[in-house]
């Protein structure tokens, strides 16, 4: 009976050494897993600056496409009023030549 109870006593003590190697391996891991919620939240962060950034660049993009429009609508006005003055000279100079042959002729 008393080796049978060394025996069990034996066993039990196998088991417990196995209880304390699985601690030890749950220890790790739960420090494993907070290195990670740790990195995870920084990469969250991260992701959250990433995605105001490109929130930021589409707003200025908007902005410069809005003041390259004013920008080509005015060179599209300065264009016509080029236009007007070039035909206004080319009447001034036909009646300027008028006005010369008539006063000279």
């Amino acid at each position: 009976m008393d080796h049978r109870l060394d025996g069990m006593d034996r066993r039990l003590d196998g088991i417990d050494k196995r209880l304390d190697g699985m601690d030890d391996r749950f220890d790790r891991l739960e420090a494993t897993l907070g290195v990670i919620q740790q990195q995870l939240g920084g990469l969250s962060r991260d992701l959250q600056d990433i995605v105001q950034e490109i929130h930021d660049a589409r707003v200025e993009r908007a902005e410069i496409r809005s003041q390259l429009h004013v920008v080509e609508e005015r060179v599209k006005m300065e264009g016509r009023v080029s236009r007007m003055i070039n035909a206004t000279l080319i009447s001034l100079g036909a009646i300027g030549a008028t006005l010369a042959a008539v006063f000279t002729g």
